[in-house]
């Protein structure tokens, strides 16, 4: 029974840990995921900064029919088939940036961009510079902790990748519970298992 016991125990708290700790890779291009919200080529920046043009560019996306195609100035949007719902507009105020040039927040593990979305954010967009620049947006709605990017990104283009010149993630969310509540439902989830344990063995 203690074996037992150890081992349900060991078995949640591992969930639970694994879950906190999670890792998503995003594929950026004709790879994509389920989370790809479209692309942007070339996805050059526009008058306003940096996030200025992310924000434009995510709210033209949001803003497309599934599986649709607009060209809008220089850029050409892609919407990937993914259907999302909701889609809230981007917040200027709630962006926060990450560059190799800009601040600590950009993180290159050699191979990945890493990003820490934390308790989530609604929208992550990553731009890669070179002969010609490329974007890409997520709906990153869901996700949480660590989430890398590959650096190096060529757009269904080899022989040209381009490297990461920046990320900007919108609109931080509140589905997660934090620190507290979190350990208060590990305290009762154990209680849970034990509760199960008397059951098996009193039945």
């Amino acid at each position: 029974m203690t074996l037992t016991k150890l081992g349900l125990t060991a078995i949640a708290v591992l969930g639970m840990a694994l879950t906190a700790n999670a890792v998503t890779i995003l594929s950026p291009g004709t790879q994509g995921t389920q989370y790809e919200l479209g692309t942007i080529d070339p996805g050059q920046p526009s008058g306003g900064g940096l996030k200025a043009a992310d924000q434009a560019e995510i709210t033209q996306l949001i803003g497309m029919n599934v599986s649709t195609t607009a060209t809008v100035g220089a850029n050409v949007f892609v919407r990937s088939a993914n259907a999302f719902n909701p889609l809230p507009a981007p917040i200027l105020a709630t962006a926060k940036s990450g560059g190799p040039n800009t601040d600590s927040n950009f993180v290159f593990d050699g191979i990945y961009v890493v990003i820490d979305v934390g308790a989530g954010y609604n929208y992550l967009i990553a731009k890669w510079d070179g002969p010609n620049n490329a974007a890409q947006a997520w709906d990153i709605a869901g996700l949480t902790g660590l989430i890398k990017v590959p650096y190096a990104f060529d757009l269904g283009d080899p022989g040209h990748a381009r490297n990461m010149t920046a990320w900007t993630i919108w609109n931080p969310t509140t589905s997660v519970p934090d620190g507290g509540s979190a350990i208060a439902l590990l305290g009762m989830s154990m209680v849970g298992v034990e509760v199960l344990r008397r059951r098996f063995f009193n039945a």
